[in-house]
């Protein structure tokens, strides 16, 4: 439990990099990390593939440090190639 809201004080927290666009598109600018930690999901209501974007210097990513964590990404019947900007921070920056 500790960690949902850890995980939900971090998605508030970087909400300033992050903006909705069109039907639930998350767009990670500026060097935004989101970190995936304590089984949690991360739920992507987005059947385009730009559904997860990557703008400015392509600085920003998402982090997930175990097995139970994840991303869903809710594609229905969309087609084409789908990228999750998977990342790895330097060890004590993020």
């Amino acid at each position: 439990m500790k960690n949902n809201i850890i995980f939900l004080f971090l998605l508030l927290f970087c909400s300033s990099f992050l903006n909705a666009q069109n039907n639930n598109a998350l767009i990670l600018h500026g060097g935004a990390v989101i970190n995936i930690t304590g089984g949690a999901v991360l739920n992507i209501a987005q059947s385009n593939p730009n559904g997860i974007v990557v703008t400015g210097a392509g600085t920003s990513y998402i982090q997930s440090e175990g097995e139970t964590n994840r991303v869903a990404w809710h594609i229905g019947n969309g087609t084409g190639n789908y990228v999750i900007p998977f990342g790895v921070g330097v060890h004590g920056l993020t």
